[in-house]
Parts: structure tokens; sequence; C-alpha cells
């Protein structure tokens, strides 16, 4: 159930960024430096491009405590 929550707020979090076409998490730094040769073709129009991309994400919750929280 939590992980669901979360893929949804995420989804939606991402939506908002490509929809306002910013990334402030970095994308395009990961892009410049694994795919170089991809950078190097798409470097002026990034914005663009993260803004039409899909993104998949999954995330993975493990609970390893529970109890009362201060």
């Amino acid at each position: 159930m939590i992980e669901n929550k979360s893929n949804k707020q995420l989804a939606t979090l991402f939506k908002k960024l490509q929809r306002h076409q910013v990334d402030p998490i970095g994308l395009g730094l990961y892009v410049r430096a694994y795919h170089c040769n991809k950078w190097k073709a798409i470097n002026k129009s990034w914005t663009d491009i993260f803004a039409k991309s899909s993104i998949r994400f999954t995330s993975h919750v493990e609970i390893k405590k529970i109890g009362v929280v201060k």
C-alpha cells in the first residue's frame, strides 16, 4: 500500500516537472555523464526532450522497525 502511494506521488511530481520543463533532480547531468554521444545531439533542446520523455520508475518499501516516532 505504501509503495503504491509513493509511486502515485512520484508520478505526479514527474509530470509536474515535465509540464514546467524543469530538471531540478539532475537527469540531464546523468545523460551527459553516461551517454555523452547522445547528449551532444540533444544538448540545446534538453528541456523539450525532458518534457516529452517517458519516465519509468519503481519504488521498494521495506519496513525495518515499527513503533512510536518522536
